[in-house]
């Protein structure tokens, strides 16, 4: 990189990063709010030489509605956003989950979620814009109208929040990641990848701006050195476009997953070809840098199930990193390609291995911004700073020795293991303990387990072994659908793929964990179009208020019914399972089923006609109630039909459920009434859902579960270690809290290659 390049990106960096921030003004906002459901009129209050936000909600009445929410005028252009800090202070958080913010664009809200991870003590949160999806389609964010704070009721009594300071922030580098999709299909696609190389960027210190698909016009994209595109084959003729100009003028790009022809000349980069990676005779497992090219970084997997193959012009191009196979030998396909461009990365970035991965990415990308690595290294350290003043006094000390020797690394350029120090910081700031309590000898330990065969790249033969060689007694293993089984039945067509299952159920009975076969009962969205059309077309999937046919399956309907407890009752006659795990056992949402056969048969629940369908059972409508209870009996009695049905062919066999985590929300949304569900023959225990970041949320959630339940020796928590993101010490504090409140054990969501690999060989 040549001098005057260097001097031009951090002159762009400075301009951009110099722009005022835009922070909600208090005393503004507090005169123009409207707050609604359980919440109070916002006030204000001192803070300092400013003023506070104050957002009370008292959930201890049943309100007509269990979401309290603020709005805020607040008009301003988002479009160089990079995400939203929030400075704030939380009483009695345990009462709520998940918090909210959203922005209004036009007519479409962006919302995200936030977690509080104290009690009553200030903190600050930084909410990535990858973070914000969409409640419709995508617009532009250049007219930012409203704000939005809610928090749904988890609990009863008085919920305070205070709002110090909220700061829509600019990127800390002149880099920007690009949002796409024009399609339903290709923006959830897309949306979903730039959020996980969003989290990647922001948990090193880097702070990019995000700009929509509508955003990217030359006035927005001129002052960015550098642009990411997630996934650049969903990208829109116009952004395209947008991004092939971006590059003639001389900014840098990382684009990832197949190239779109006129992004491909730009980049100078050859033809290439989709391959499935089974059709490989090794699948892949990961990347593997060229020391020479991407010096002080590691491998990282990735098992990617497809990729973009490249075969020609090899020698002439600038591969900086190889895939490698499950046996862990290097091929000759590239994963990542460097020009005077950019870099391609032939697949999408997945961040399975985010300590190995992060670092990989970022040097990749330090080659066209070179001072990425210090800002990052600031960034944290700023981070830190604040984290060690808002921490409890009694692990100042700690914290502060590990503040100070990520200041000593940041001084003498050792940004990466400055960056670990910061990080640490906030991990000693938790007051709980981190070293894990011992597992009593009787501990259920289980995992959730999607992949076919374990993990992807492996078999159960060595899956099972590797469960066992860490302690965890039961695995349940994804089974079946409603339109598709992972073994041979003449109930359903069988998934393309080896004889997995009977592959697990040998394997476990060998290494003697247990089995509790995973079923999807009703939840159709990724079925194959033939299928929904054929549901549809047989008035088998729900419908929701407005007439429109949701790719669920009502569990009204009688063939539906039939379906479900003949796949349960088929893998207890046929295997010797230990269990059977009920999943997606329920109504899609509160707006759904309005179908001929549920109002047929809510006609015959109440014995009479109705006059007015479906305005009678609506929230406002004389027959609500009897609507509400009508839907959980749909919903109990299906489950009690699976628990006879399993009982019947396999009488030692456990039925569980995966439930909602709030059985007040679950009653109401999903008719999921799990109380009810303990008879004889009946269920033997549940598994809520509690996936939360923080230990204060998941331990609130399991001490009122109990509560409701009257025992913790029939729930089974959900942890969400995947679907959370859960760092090793969080995951800790979650199963410590399990073993405090009394539970069995706990289930993980879910198994895969982070999990396997630096999460269960960690705990004890």
């Amino acid at each position: 990189m040549t001098k005057r390049l260097s001097i031009f990106i951090l002159c762009l960096c400075a301009a951009i990063t110099a722009v005022q921030a835009q922070i909600l003004n208090n005393r503004i906002a507090v005169a123009n709010s409207r707050a609604s459901g359980p919440a109070q009129q916002a006030v204000l209050a001192n803070h300092g030489s400013s003023t506070e936000l104050i957002m009370n909600a008292d959930f201890s009445a049943t309100p007509s509605t269990d979401r309290a929410s603020w709005d805020f005028a607040f008009r301003t252009s988002l479009v160089h956003c990079a995400g939203v800090r929030l400075r704030i202070l939380v009483q009695n958080p345990q009462l709520a989950a998940p918090f909210d913010i959203y922005l209004k664009f036009a007519s479409t809200w962006y919302a995200a979620h936030f977690t509080p991870t104290r009690n009553n003590a200030w903190e600050t949160i930084f909410i990535p814009k990858t973070k914000f999806k969409p409640e419709g389609n995508p617009e532009s964010w250049s007219q930012c109208s409203l704000l939005r704070i809610a928090a749904y009721k988890k609990g009863a009594g008085h919920l305070s929040i205070h709002l110090a300071e909220l700061e829509c922030v600019r990127p800390n580098a002149s880099f920007a990641i690009l949002r796409s999709g024009t399609t339903a299909a290709g923006i959830k696609e897309s949306y979903r990848f730039a959020e996980t190389l969003g989290d990647a960027l922001t948990s090193y210190g880097l702070r990019p701006a995000v700009i929509e698909d509508a955003d990217c016009q030359t006035i927005h994209l001129k002052p960015y050195a550098f642009a990411f595109v997630p996934l650049v084959s969903a990208s829109s003729p116009s952004q395209q476009t947008a991004i092939a100009n971006l590059i003639k003028r001389g900014s840098k790009v990382g684009v990832f997953h197949s190239l779109p022809p006129i992004i491909a000349a730009h980049m100078k980069v050859p033809n290439s070809t989709y391959i499935q990676a089974k059709d490989l005779p090794v699948a892949l497992a990961g990347v593997v840098p060229y020391a020479d090219k991407l010096p002080d970084t590691n491998a990282f997997r990735q098992p990617s199930t497809s990729f973009i193959g490249v075969t020609t012009g090899l020698q002439q191009l600038n591969v900086t990193a190889l895939w490698y196979d499950a046996n862990g030998k290097a091929t000759t396909w590239p994963a990542f390609i460097q020009t005077d461009k950019g870099f391609w990365m032939t697949h999408v970035f997945l961040n399975v291995d985010p300590a190995n991965a992060v670092p990989l990415l970022v040097e990749q990308t330090s080659k066209f911004l070179p001072d990425i690595k210090r800002i990052a290294a600031t960034t944290c350290f700023d981070e830190a700073n604040v984290v060690y003043q808002d921490a409890p006094k009694h692990v100042q000390p700690q914290i502060a020795a590990s503040l100070e020797a990520a200041r000593r690394l940041l001084q003498s350029g050792q940004y990466n293991t400055s960056i670990q120090f910061s990080r640490r910081c906030k991990q000693l700031s938790f007051a709980q303990p981190q070293q894990q309590v011992a597992a009593p000898s009787n501990e259920f330990r289980a995992a959730w387990c999607r992949s076919l065969s374990g993990l992807p790249g492996q078999s159960w033969n060595t899956v099972i072994p590797l469960l066992r060689q860490n302690r965890f007694t039961a695995v349940f293993p994804f089974t079946a659908s409603p339109y598709a089984a992972n073994f041979s039945t003449s109930l359903l067509p069988r998934q393309p793929f080896q004889p997995a299952f009977e592959e697990c159920v040998a394997a476990a009975q060998k290494h003697g964990v247990q089995v509790h076969a995973w079923i999807n009962c009703l939840h159709a969205m990724e079925a194959p179009d033939n299928f929904k059309i054929a549901m549809k077309k047989a008035g088998r999937l729900q419908i929701d208020v407005a007439g429109n046919t949701i790719d669920w399956l009502c569990p009204s309907n009688p063939q539906n019914r039939s379906q479900v407890v003949n796949v349960v009752r088929t893998i207890a006659q046929s295997f010797p399972v230990d269990g059977i795990h009920l999943d997606l056992i329920r109504f899609n949402s509160s707006q759904t089923c309005f179908c001929p056969t549920c109002r047929s048969y809510f006609e015959n629940h109440i014995q009479h006609k109705l006059a007015h369908w479906p305005t009678d059972v609506l929230s406002a409508g004389p027959l609500r109630d009897e609507w509400l209870a009508f839907r959980q009996s749909v919903i109990s009695s299906l489950v009690a039909e699976c628990a006879q049905a399993v009982k019947a062919a396999r009488p030692a066999a456990k039925v569980s459920v995966a439930v909602f985590p709030d059985l007040d929300i679950a009653r109401k949304t999903v008719a999921q009434n799990w109380t009810d569900w303990f008879r004889p023959n009946g269920v033997d225990f549940i598994c809520p859902m509690n996936y939360k970041s923080t230990t204060l949320l998941f331990e609130a959630d399991i001490q009122r579960q109990a509560s409701q339940l009257g025992s913790p020796k029939r729930i089974l928590p959900g942890i969400g270690v995947s679907s959370e993101r859960l760092p090793l010490d969080e995951v800790r504090r979650q199963i410590n809290a399990t073993r405090a409140n009394g539970m069995p054990g706990f289930i993980l969501f879910q198994l895969g290659p982070r999990e396997a690999t630096d999460i269960l060989p960690a705990l004890k």
